[in-house]
């Protein structure tokens, strides 16, 4: 049984990780793009998967925690964002927001791996759901690799001919030749634009007067999320419930994951129809 102090450990020293991992991601997009970041969280996640299977101590778990939740951070970060540069405008709404169900759904599928391994005797019973964590990234590589990068990453390169070969490759046959090449130069003059409006930008300026209001607005989603304490009911829900003798406390684990997923679902079938203000006020 875990103590109260190697509890704390295990699941805020990943969270750590996390914030540090989406940090970095800014930069290795912009420097690698956005499908080989992608692929080198895939690689990197293995290693911090293997330290937790095979950690001497209590240190080299927490260390692996870090390393697994460190890539995640990076990886939740840049897949939106790769995803959102490579749809179609009408499609991206949707698009982007089934990466939340998808999160929501390996979530659950880890949920009920934890539930049916943890009343087995010994190591297996964590190293089962990690050897599963560990099976995903080696699945997501080789799928990943046949991707074309972001034509928007491209752009931004100065590679205008790549670009037009990998929207080319995204638009397939339902989009014309000159449907394709008036994207293409959608996509240059917003870059060209933004280039113009953050040439002499630097990261204070966030919090200047006049994108103050912005900034708080835009940060205050995640942010206010987080103070509400809902990730501390939702980490150690099942700590909480097998204390409080309530039921089974892994099966209203698994119900509770498949009500939050049921919820999330509903996202992408509203969020292009009533808008992202008005969905996120509702």
């Amino acid at each position: 049984m875990f103590t109260a102090r190697n509890q704390d450990l295990l699941f805020s020293v990943p969270l750590v990780g996390s914030i540090f991992g989406a940090l970095l991601a800014a930069p290795s997009n912009a420097r690698y793009g956005r499908k080989w970041t992608l692929i080198g969280c895939y690689f990197v996640s293995i290693g911090g998967v293997f330290l937790q299977l095979f950690a001497p101590n209590m240190g080299a778990f927490v260390a692996g925690r870090f390393w697994n939740t460190f890539v995640t951070g990076m990886a939740m970060a840049t897949a939106p964002l790769y995803l959102s540069e490579i749809v179609p405008p009408s499609m991206r709404g949707r698009a982007v927001t089934t990466i939340n169900i998808l999160t929501l759904m390996s979530g659950v599928l880890a949920t009920i791996v934890v539930w049916g391994t943890h009343q087995i005797d010994g190591h297996l019973a964590y190293k089962i759901p990690l050897a599963v964590q560990c099976a995903m990234p080696i699945i997501l590589i080789p799928m990943t690799v046949f991707l074309p990068e972001s034509p928007q990453w491209l752009v931004s390169k100065n590679r205008m001919d790549e670009a037009r070969i990998n929207l080319r490759k995204l638009r397939t046959t339902v989009y014309t030749d000159a449907q394709v090449d008036s994207e293409l130069r959608m996509i240059k003059q917003c870059e060209d634009n933004e280039r113009a409006l953050t040439v002499d930008a630097r990261f204070w300026n966030l919090f200047d007067r006049e994108n103050f209001k912005r900034t708080i607005t835009a940060g205050s989603f995640f942010s206010l999320n987080q103070i509400s304490g809902i990730i501390l009911s939702t980490t150690f829900a099942t700590v909480f419930l097998s204390q409080l003798n309530v039921a089974n406390p892994f099966t209203l684990t698994v119900v509770s994951s498949l009500c939050t997923l049921t919820g999330t679902v509903f996202a992408p079938l509203v969020v292009d129809r009533v808008g992202r203000r008005k969905f996120t006020l509702l």
